[in-house]
């Protein structure tokens, strides 16, 4: 698969909407409300990149693939998809 044909998410771990991501956010103390919003924050951030680099940023950080894996799916080189990681991590921490 290319990343160009990429439409939409094709599993419910490829969702980055605020449901998905905050459906542990009862794991935390009650008290510490700042973990929630720094989710919330994050959630919205992520939604607003393109799926392809959702999908990246899931198969690397929740299904905890390797880069070299990444790539032999997405038939491309592993210089590249490190290279949507290193935007997509610099897009989001640009807010928080």
């Amino acid at each position: 698969m290319k990343l160009d044909e990429i439409s939409e998410p094709c599993s419910p771990a490829f969702r980055a909407d605020e449901l998905c991501l905050t459906d542990n956010l009862s794991a935390y103390p009650s008290s510490a409300s700042q973990p929630s919003e720094i989710l919330l924050r994050l959630a919205r951030r992520i939604a607003g990149l393109p799926l392809a680099s959702q999908k990246v940023l899931a198969m690397y950080y929740h299904e905890n693939l390797s880069i070299s894996k990444i790539a032999a799916y997405f038939e491309m080189p592993g210089w590249r998809i490190d290279q949507i990681l290193a935007q997509s991590v610099a897009f989001l921490r640009n807010d928080l």
